[in-house]
């Protein structure tokens, strides 16, 4: 697991930017793995991030369970709604962010706009980054309240993740070129979170044309959820992220020491997956 302290954002990148140009340095593309804050259990989510940061995750995507996650597919909201269930509070996701931020490892929040403005935008944000947390992605941002959205984050040092979906156009690239930072992330899926149906062809075909439009790194995810998956999204994009896989995986363990054995061994397999293949 990373130890060092994480770079500053007062530099000319951005946390997550610095972790997709190291991955690239050393010939590889970066592995962001997602689980929900609080999944299985409040008390055992900390230990289950640990061992993918120790198993070769560059990047946590922390999920923040919502009532209605509309964009997930059901492993990830049965995850969420077990998270609920046991009392989840965004006060857990915050100490677990500071507590791998110590541990120098990145923290990405995932959550829902209608989360997001329950608690409040600015308040969140600020007690992110006090937490060590690098940025936010809210998939389901409406256009016009992404100005707002971006402006809170930049106060407060947070990079901005927005998405780049099928059908990504002009007007969509003005967005993320205007208030985006970070990375761009690309769906590889048309459908929700775990749908295996990932055409790479027209993927990489938008993550070429995302990359020539954007001065970002551009990380590919939504139906990646396999080795092979990987490795063939690996061979064009900057970081590659996977999730249901991950949620599966805690899903079917009996207990959380299998469930972060499996974790480990898993996030080995991926890292595995995002270096180029050896030669000789």
């Amino acid at each position: 697991m990373p130890s060092a302290a994480l770079p500053s954002l007062t530099g000319p990148t951005s946390v997550l930017e610095s972790v997709l140009h190291a991955a690239r340095d050393q010939g590889r593309t970066a592995l962001i793995g997602y689980l929900p804050s609080g999944f299985p259990h409040r008390t055992d989510s900390l230990s289950l991030l640990e061992a993918m940061a120790e198993g070769g995750v560059d990047v946590i995507e922390l999920g923040w369970p919502a009532q209605n996650p509309a964009l997930d597919g059901p492993v990830i909201r049965m995850a969420q709604e077990t998270a609920l269930r046991g009392g989840w509070r965004p006060d857990d996701l915050l100490r677990t962010t500071a507590a791998l931020a110590e541990r120098g490892v990145p923290v990405l929040c995932m959550t829902y706009w209608r989360e997001l403005r329950r608690y409040g935008t600015e308040r969140f944000c600020a007690r992110f980054s006090a937490a060590g947390g690098c940025g936010l992605v809210t998939p389901d941002a409406p256009p016009e309240d992404v100005p707002g959205w971006a402006g809170a984050l930049r106060a407060h040092g947070l990079d901005r993740v927005l998405l780049a979906p099928h059908g990504t156009g002009t007007e969509r690239l003005a967005l993320l070129r205007s208030h985006g930072s970070g990375f761009a992330y690309v769906t590889a899926s048309a459908g929700r979170t775990g749908d295996p149906r990932v055409v790479h062809d027209r993927v990489e075909q938008l993550t070429h044309r995302v990359r020539a439009a954007l001065d970002l790194p551009v990380c590919v995810g939504v139906g990646l959820s396999t080795g092979p998956q990987v490795a063939r999204a690996a061979r064009y994009a900057d970081g590659v992220v996977v999730g249901t896989a991950f949620v599966r995986r805690v899903a079917e363990a009996d207990d959380t020491l299998s469930a972060a054995r499996a974790l480990r061994a898993f996030a080995r397999e991926l890292s595995e997956a995002v270096r180029p293949p050896r030669t000789g």
